[in-house]
């Protein structure tokens, strides 16, 4: 197995990521630790490292050419039959290369997913839940990404490992178009073209480390990230059956309206109403019936994209905390069977239908379409008042 570890002025986590790969169980590994171009003293703690255990094999890189170039060095001088990544703020389990290989092993696997348990950065503190946690469902070997098309929404490249040979004979890398959401297509490429995946959620074997998500937002980031996602669609629909195009038309729909990172980098502004027409390639061949099946923010997020309604999106996305809390309101009412039948749960749902249509009202008054009909509407009332009294 070969752990690839990219790292850039991180002198202080550093040493504990390296040590949790020299302690595993297994001990036949190769740890390639891609330095790129760190200023502080990462370089000396690799090769302390190295001098200590010949299974370090540093790379240093005179300039930080960013984590796809230096992942792709890591892959590029990798010789172990199966490769897993390490992030240098994380670390694993004494028995997560002993867990991931043998099931490879086992199983012929080209893939493998496991579990991640993550904690606090600042704290260490464990989390409950990491959001792979549901994907993983039941231990299942042997299938491909159209057996299980859900897998599409698993960006992570960490908590798994790759056959180097497939990687290899299908040429995946991390894309160098862009410096950041490089998992996304790696990600993404990785599963569509495994014949044989494997899962084992029963088995932890990597601890993330869970800081602020929005706090290292920046326009590259959220551009990036858009960016990949219309490239694994356009792949999808050139590609894929139509279980994977509807998943990807979902999950491409989802992310347009998740705008939590550009709202942290633009703010509630004009910028942040003038990026939304970039949106508009995640959403504009998704069939309408696919649109149906969406949460209702979602549905009307997507809805006005497609409209060059940019005004209405823009109001949608400022109001999402309503169209949810209606959505969780009227979700319960309707799982509860027979409680649905009693005055009460009749007056809560009559409420929230009310609520959603003041919603709906906001939003059509506060449109582009609205205010540009407006002078028809006042045409229209004049001629009902003239013939009115005419009659």
């Amino acid at each position: 197995m070969s752990v690839i570890i990219i790292v850039k002025n991180n002198e202080d986590l550093l040493p504990r990521a390296i040590e949790s790969v020299l302690a595993q169980t297994q001990d036949d590994l190769e740890l390639i630790v891609v330095n790129d171009g760190s200023t502080d003293g990462t370089d000396k703690i690799i090769d302390s490292f190295k001098e200590k255990d010949s299974r370090v094999k540093p790379q240093h890189l005179e300039t930080n050419l960013g984590r796809s170039s230096a992942r792709n060095i890591g892959l590029d001088n990798s010789s172990g039959k199966y490769v897993t990544f390490l992030d240098a703020d994380d670390y694993l389990p004494e028995t997560s290369i002993a867990d991931l290989s043998s099931t490879a092993e086992t199983n012929r696997s080209d893939l493998v997913f496991a579990k991640i348990r993550p904690f606090e950065s600042k704290t260490g503190k464990w989390i409950q839940h990491h959001y792979t946690d549901v994907f993983m469902g039941q231990e299942r070997h042997d299938f491909n990404l159209r057996d299980y098309p859900e897998l599409l929404n698993n960006h992570s490249i960490v908590g798994r490992c790759f056959r180097r040979e497939y990687l290899n004979e299908h040429d995946i890398r991390f894309s160098t178009r862009r410096r950041n959401a490089e998992d996304v297509t790696f990600s993404f490429y990785s599963a569509f073209h495994a014949q044989h995946i494997s899962i084992i959620p029963q088995k932890t074997v990597y601890y993330y480390s869970v800081g602020n998500f929005l706090a290292t937002a920046n326009r590259s980031k959220v551009e990036d990230a858009r960016d990949s996602i219309i490239e694994t669609i356009d792949f999808t629909l050139r590609h894929a059956d139509a279980d994977l195009i509807e998943t990807m038309h979902k999950k491409a729909a989802i992310f347009a309206g998740n705008l939590g990172r550009a709202k942290q980098v633009f703010g509630m502004t004009e910028e942040l109403r003038d990026f939304l027409p970039s949106l508009l390639p995640l959403v504009d061949r998704a069939p309408e019936e696919m649109l149906d099946t969406l949460q209702p923010y979602y549905q009307r997020f997507a809805r006005a994209i497609r409209a060059f309604d940019f005004d209405r999106a823009y109001y949608l996305f400022e109001n999402k905390y309503r169209f949810n809390e209606y959505m969780d309101v009227t979700e319960s009412a309707s799982s509860s069977g027979a409680a649905m039948q009693s005055a009460e749960s009749r007056i809560s749902r009559l409420i929230n239908q009310n609520q959603r249509l003041a919603i709906e009202l906001d939003v059509l008054y506060s449109s582009r379409s609205w205010r540009i009909t407006a002078p028809i509407r006042r045409l229209g009332q004049i001629y009902r008042r003239l013939t009115g009294k005419l009659s």
